[in-house]
């Protein structure tokens, strides 16, 4: 999200348009529930200090050599987050505190140039790269936003030596450490998938410096093929298998090594990258996306999740920090084919899976997996009141579960603090919408999500336009969109009309029929002044799978909560009737149904399903149980 539109035609417009079909840069003002969501996390998560001095010391400590930790990933994971939600808010409050957090791991560098959590005789073993990845990202992030040109040199070379270092240290070389070998070998760190993801940050450096060395150190990543359990860039390429079936099934780390790949082809337009890219994330979504926008039901693994998510279990799944990079790895996806299926499982993912992770409740309980030690937790309660509690979930149930069972990627750390990773990745996933929602191409702009507010955008001549979108989609079926500039000019919109509905676009006095899971490019801008209407077909459906009913109205999934009644219904794949009903607690839509078999059920989105972490009643199902 590195190219925020200053106001004139830049780059972008030339479209990243040799290797990109859509480019970012549309600045907006948001309504509803997407404004409120961007904005709670900033204000109870990014603008802490507290968190970001925690983040910043263990750089100074240096502790993760001693258990092979990842606690450097927090301040570079939560970094580029709180950039992206940066880049929507403008808050300036939030970049003072962002600029501090930058200058304080700035001064933890070595002279050699090495940031990082491990000290000099553990560094490459455990998850020492995958640290030093998320500071490179992090800084780039920051990069991004900075105001002050001296600061973003000084940053440029801060970036430089860091991966200089590691370039030295990690190669082909005799004396190098071999990428794939640059992690403690075991079944946690995956074939050192998690080093090979410091491929995308290379890229990005190489963009900003033009050095070679870089550009040269991710084809050798590259060639290394992600992983010593299985060369996943290979297997991608001849897309023979899908990814639940590769060596390595790590979620996270697969999808981070591929953002990777789809940058180097950015800049070398190598037709295998964009390829293997592709084929992999097309794969994913195929096998491995469930209907909340998610995947991995077993713990963070790809497991052909499409069809595994209506087992009842008692692992954790859905992972957070997945849900995140599967949005990241489709926007991604979008920006280079304009394909509107990848803004769908955005969307999907969105309003289901990554609301639902907020906690909005603000909830000090901290959750424990089946047979974990409570003794190992508790000296972090005191720490959790204090900043109010984890502001993301780590784990989303579908079946007969209960949220906050376990926290992602916890680490304690000193004076009975904790964190985790799944808590720092959840502000890219909420800054993420708003920054897509509308997009450039090069004969207009996109409307990839119908987010209510006001947006400043620019024609293809230059033209400044004003665009508002009235609507309380995604939870009604109609939009209006007005587009004001200050002369005619004959530009495309192009307008996403979802995969669950066809649709009927109102423009100049014509209604005009728009099928689904496509762009409907037949709105053409000539006057000063566009209005556009768009009717969704929003009906309740249900879907079917492996016995299970689930029921989902456009892009919102719904489950039952305990709350409102017992879990333990039995279905029909038809329903008489559906409505909207009162809300019994905080929730986006509580709905009414009755089956064809006559049973009567409560259903709550999803986003808003089991908040309720530490009482009795928390459980939560998004698939029931099907009348045989």
């Amino acid at each position: 999200m590195s190219h925020y539109f200053s106001g004139k035609i830049d780059a972008m417009r030339k479209c990243e348009i040799k290797r990109d079909f859509f480019a970012d840069g549309v600045k907006c003002k948001l309504d509803g529930i997407v404004d409120f969501t961007a904005k709670f996390v900033q204000d109870h998560q990014l603008l802490k200090s507290r968190l970001w001095d925690l983040f910043v010391n263990q750089f100074a400590l240096r502790v993760d050599g001693s258990d092979g930790g990842w606690r450097g990933e927090y301040w570079g994971k939560m970094m580029r987050g709180a950039c992206m939600t940066y880049q929507y808010t403008q808050d300036e409050k939030l970049y003072k505190t962002l600029l501090s957090a930058v200058k304080g791991l700035i001064a933890t560098q070595y002279s050699e140039g090495r940031i990082t959590t491990y000290g000099k005789y553990t560094e490459f073993s455990g998850w020492d790269m995958w640290c030093r990845k998320y500071v490179l990202l992090g800084l780039e992030h920051f990069y991004s936003i900075c105001k002050d040109e001296k600061f973003k040199l000084e940053l440029v070379e801060v970036m430089k030596k860091h991966l200089d270092y590691i370039i030295k240290k990690v190669g082909s070389g005799e004396k190098q450490i071999d990428i794939l070998q640059s992690t403690t070998n075991n079944q946690w760190t995956w074939g050192a998938l998690n080093s090979s993801s410091i491929l995308e940050p290379v890229v990005k450096l190489y963009n900003l410096t033009e050095d070679k060395k870089y550009l040269d150190f991710a084809t050798y990543i590259i060639k290394r093929g992600g992983s010593s359990w299985g060369n996943v860039f290979e297997l991608a390429l001849k897309n023979e298998v899908a990814p639940y079936q590769y060596p390595v099934k790590k979620a996270y780390e697969m999808m981070s090594f591929f953002e990777g790949v789809i940058e180097y082809y950015r800049v070398t337009g190598d037709s295998d990258c964009k390829k293997a890219f592709l084929n992999f994330i097309n794969a994913v979504i195929d096998t491995d996306v469930t209907v909340i926008g998610c995947c991995g039901c077993t713990h963070e693994l790809f497991d052909n999740s499409a069809v595994k998510q209506t087992e009842e279990s008692e692992l954790v799944m859905q992972e957070t920090c997945v849900t995140v990079t599967l949005m990241k790895t489709c926007y991604q996806a979008l920006r280079l084919t304009g394909d509107a299926k990848y803004a769908d499982v955005i969307e999907r993912a969105y309003y289901n899976a990554m609301l639902s992770s907020v906690n909005f409740n603000k909830n000090t309980f901290l959750g424990l997996e089946k047979g974990e030690n409570i003794k190992d937790f508790e000296p972090s309660r005191e720490f959790l009141k204090e900043i109010e509690g984890f502001t993301f979930d780590s784990y989303s149930p579908l079946v007969n579960a209960r949220r906050n069972v376990k926290v992602g990627g916890f680490k304690k750390m000193e004076n009975n603090t904790s964190y985790g990773c799944c808590v720092c990745i959840g502000s890219a996933g909420t800054a993420l919408l708003p920054l897509s929602a509308v997009m450039y191409r090069e004969d207009g702009i996109a409307v990839n999500h119908y987010v209510p507010g006001s947006y400043s955008a620019f024609t293809p001549k230059g033209q400044k336009v004003d665009i508002t979108i009235e609507t309380e989609y995604p939870y009604s079926n109609n939009v209006k969109l007005t587009f004001v500039q200050s002369e005619p000019e004959n530009y495309t919109i192009a307008l996403r009309i979802p995969s669950y509905s066809d649709a009927q676009v109102g423009f100049n006095n014509r209604v005009m029929s728009a099928i689904s899971n496509t762009y409907f490019e037949n709105c053409n801008v000539h006057e000063k002044t566009t209005v556009i209407t768009i009717k969704f077909d929003n009906k309740v459906k249900t879907t079917l799978l492996n016995g299970k009913v689930c029921v989902s109205k456009g892009a919102i999934v719904y489950a039952i909560d305990e709350r409102n009644q017992k879990l333990d219904v039995v279905a029909s794949k038809d329903i008489i009737s559906a409505k909207s009903i009162k809300k019994k607690f905080d929730c986006m839509d509580s709905l009414g149904v009755i089956f064809s078999n006559g049973e009567k059920v409560v259903l709550t989105d999803y986003a808003f399903a089991g908040k309720n972490w530490n009482d009795n009643n928390c459980k939560v199902s998004v698939w029931l149980e099907a009348e045989k």
